[in-house]
């Protein structure tokens, strides 16, 4: 185990789990470090979802805390009457993508956990379109 002073930034990468970070003025310089790294992990991290649906198929995105679900949809040939459910507790600010593989028509887009802006009726082949959950508004806002 090596001892690390808080004032002293190591390479990065050489950190170990089983490495120890001293503050030079106690704890609290510890705990403040170690809070603003799992902050800033928290608005990174990205949470990528597969799914294969079939025609007459139904998408149910899984809840994540990532600042970013990437919902792939991964089918070959083209389909018809999908339906993609968002996230039920859905974090604001959150956004959620999705990635068409092949065509798709008849696409019905549901939520119950708020109404959904901008609508999308039919995808083509490798389209996307992605959307933002705003909390005070109880909204899922389109946002290409």
């Amino acid at each position: 185990m090596t001892d690390l002073k808080a004032s002293t930034a190591p390479a990065a990468g050489t950190l170990s789990g089983t490495d120890r970070i001293i503050g030079a003025q106690g704890s609290d310089d510890v705990h403040f470090l170690l809070s603003a790294i799992a902050a800033f992990a928290a608005e990174q991290a990205v949470n990528r979802q597969t799914f294969a649906p079939a025609s007459s198929g139904t998408v149910n995105i899984a809840n994540s805390n990532a600042k970013t679900i990437i919902a792939y949809l991964n089918f070959s040939g083209s389909i018809s009457g999908l339906t993609v459910n968002f996230p039920t507790l859905p974090t604001d600010g959150q956004k959620l993508a999705i990635r068409w593989r092949d065509a798709a028509s008849a696409i019905t887009l549901a939520s119950l956990s708020g109404s959904i802006l901008g609508g999308y009726s039919s995808a083509g082949a490798n389209a996307h379109t992605a959307w933002e959950y705003h909390e005070a508004t109880n909204l899922w806002w389109r946002g290409d």
